[in-house]
């Protein structure tokens, strides 16, 4: 069977698409619109152009968005990579869905949450989507290994 015809590894690619877009659409356009509505920049050259003025502190939203970026580039890099293998190593359509379906949602309730400064809810949807995470790769395992 050719990969593209695929229905678990095209759950993997929309996980893919939705993941990247998220993090590519909310993350970046978020930090964008507070940097421009509160005309801070932190760098120099961008304060002269867009504000008219000197670089300051960034926006606090600025910075929490910068933080989830960074959650995200820890975290969601290593889950594609888990699931891609899980695809690969003939893992079921169903927990493919499971997986990826229980981490992407959880990766965007993280970001709602980290921005609206929701604990203890930041923390239990990061929890379920590491929970998705590792059961994706110990069920890798158990597919390889046996």
């Amino acid at each position: 069977m050719n990969l593209a015809d695929n229905p678990t590894f095209a759950i993997w690619c929309a996980s893919l698409a939705f993941l990247i877009g998220k993090t590519i659409l909310l993350n970046s356009n978020a930090q964008a619109f507070f940097r421009l509505q509160s005309k801070r920049f932190a760098l120099p050259e961008d304060a002269r152009f867009f504000a008219k003025g000197e670089a300051t502190e960034p926006h606090e939203m600025v910075t929490r968005f910068q933080r989830v970026w960074g959650n995200d580039l820890e975290n969601i890099p290593f889950f594609l990579v888990v699931s891609l293998a899980f695809v690969l190593a003939g893992g079921s359509e169903k927990f493919t869905l499971i997986y990826c379906a229980m981490f992407c949602v959880a990766r965007l309730l993280h970001t709602i949450t980290y921005a609206m400064k929701l604990q203890p809810w930041r923390t239990l949807v990061f929890v379920v989507g590491q929970g998705a995470h590792i059961a994706c790769l110990v069920h890798l395992l158990i597919l390889v290994f046996g």
